[in-house]
C-alpha cells in the first residue's frame, strides 16, 4: 500500500472516530439532561404531595366530635406561644374570642403541643381553661398558624383564616366577616359558604 494511500485510509479512520466521539458525547449529555430533568419532576411531585393543603370551606374537620357537637358553631384557633405572627396578632385573636363568646359559639385553642407557653398564650386572649386541645391530626394539614377555622356541630367547616391580618383595619374586616358567620348560627340559618381565605403573614406550624 502506497503512503498515499495509508494516509487517505488514516484519514477515514480518525473521521470515523471522531464522529463516533461526537455521538457518544451527545448521548451523555442527553442522558444527564433527562435525568437531571426527572429528578427535578420527581421532587417537584414529591413537593406537592407532601405539602399541607390546609383546610377549605366544606371540608370535615379532624377533631374529635366531642370537641364541636355541643355547640351549632365552634371556632377552632390554631396557635402557638412561639409563633411570632400570632403574637403579633394578639389584639386580633383577642376579639375574636370575644366575638366568639358574644355569639354563645364554643372557641378552642389548638396548640402543637402542651406547652405551658401555648396555654398562657391562650388565656391572654381570653380562651377558657377547659378550652385548649394539643396533638391533634388536624395540625397536620395546616399550612402555618395562625389558622381560623368556623366549624358546625357535624364538623364540617364553615369559614376559614390563614394567617394573621396585615393590618388593624383587615383585622376589623375579617372580625366582622366572622361575626357574620356566627350570627346566621344566632339566628338559626345557615351559616353560608364563608369562603374567606387570608395568606397573610404566618408562621409553619413546626419549629
Amino acid at each position: 500500500m502506497t503512503s498515499t494511500k495509508r494516509q487517505d485510509v488514516l484519514g477515514v479512520v480518525m473521521r470515523r472516530m471522531g464522529l463516533a466521539l461526537i455521538v457518544v458525547c451527545v448521548v451523555c449529555l442527553g442522558g444527564t439532561a433527562i435525568s437531571l430533568g426527572t429528578s427535578a419532576v420527581r421532587q417537584r411531585i414529591l413537593g406537592l404531595l407532601s405539602s399541607p393543603r390546609g383546610y377549605s370551606v366544606g371540608d370535615r374537620i379532624d377533631l374529635a366530635p366531642a370537641v364541636y357537637q355541643a355547640s351549632p358553631l365552634t371556632v377552632v384557633l390554631f396557635a402557638r406561644a412561639s409563633c411570632q405572627a400570632c403574637r403579633a396578632a394578639g389584639p386580633f385573636l383577642s376579639g375574636l374570642v370575644t366575638a366568639a363568646h358574644r355569639h354563645m359559639a364554643r372557641l378552642v385553642f389548638a396548640s402543637t403541643s402542651e406547652a405551658v407557653g401555648d396555654r398562657a398564650f391562650g388565656i391572654s386572649l381570653g380562651v377558657a381553661e377547659g378550652d385548649f386541645i394539643s396533638g391533634t391530626t388536624a395540625l397536620t394539614r395546616l399550612k402555618g398558624v395562625p389558622t381560623i377555622l368556623v366549624i358546625d356541630r357535624t364538623g364540617v367547616v364553615q369559614f376559614v383564616l390563614e394567617g394573621a391580618p396585615a393590618t388593624p383595619e383587615a383585622g376589623t374586616a375579617f372580625l366582622q366577616a366572622i361575626e357574620s358567620v356566627l350570627r346566621h348560627s344566632d339566628s338559626g340559618s345557615a351559616a353560608g359558604d364563608g369562603s374567606l381565605h387570608a395568606p397573610h403573614d404566618a408562621d409553619a406550624v413546626q419549629g
